[in-house]
C-alpha cells in the first residue's frame, strides 16, 4: 500500500510541474507573440453613437419612465418587507422548537 501511494504522490507532482510549465509556456508565447507583431486591430464593437436627438426624445423618457418605476416599487416594497419581518423571525423560532 505505502508504495501506491509514493506512486500517486509522485504522479500529481508530476502532473502539478506539467501544468505549471503548461501555464508559463503560454505566457511566454502570448508575451513573445505580441512583441513579434506589434499590429494594433481596431475593436469589432466600435458602433457609431446615437445622436443626441434621439437620446433625448422617446428613449430617454421611456428609461426614466423605468427607473422611476422601479424606484417605486423598491420605496414600498421595503417598508413593507421590514413590517413582515418581525413575524417571519418569530414564526421561524417557533419552528424550531
Amino acid at each position: 500500500m505505502p508504495i501506491l501511494a509514493i506512486t500517486l504522490r509522485t504522479g500529481l507532482i508530476t502532473l502539478n510541474i506539467l501544468a505549471i510549465a503548461a501555464i508559463a509556456g503560454i505566457v511566454a508565447f502570448r508575451i513573445l507573440s505580441v512583441r513579434r507583431q506589434p499590429v494594433e486591430k481596431a475593436p469589432q464593437n466600435l458602433a457609431t453613437p446615437l445622436e443626441d436627438e434621439v437620446m433625448e426624445g422617446r428613449k430617454l423618457e421611456r428609461s426614466l419612465r423605468w427607473a422611476f418605476t422601479f424606484s417605486l416599487i423598491l420605496a414600498a416594497g421595503l417598508p413593507l418587507y421590514w413590517l413582515v419581518e418581525p413575524a417571519r423571525q418569530d414564526a421561524a423560532v417557533i419552528g424550531f422548537d
